[in-house]
């Protein structure tokens, strides 16, 4: 079984220097845990969280087609110049 990657290079190398480091630092065992858990994500390119939230931290064209980021609630429209616009009658309609 194979996890689809959902974390980006930038996001993925914080996840490896942060964890790390949490893990070196810290006293109590269960932040060494969760810094060990952090830095398995970064190496591994896996988040769950993103993943149950439909999130990706990837760029656009390292996504597989029909992967989106996370959907705008109200239906944000591109207006053409790369700003997006909302309409209350969209907001209302959903």
């Amino acid at each position: 079984m194979r996890l689809k990657q959902n974390v980006g290079p930038t996001d993925r190398l914080a996840r490896i220097v942060g964890g790390a480091a949490v893990a070196v630092l810290a006293r109590p065992p269960l932040l060494k845990a969760l810094g060990i858990y952090w830095a398995l994500e970064g190496l591994v390119g896996y988040c769950l969280w993103y993943d149950l939230m439909n999130i990706s931290s990837l760029p656009e064209k390292r996504r597989k087609p029909g992967e989106e980021d996370f959907p705008i609630a109200g239906g944000a429209t591109d207006n053409g110049a790369g700003i997006l616009t909302f309409s209350r009658d969209m907001a209302e309609s959903a």
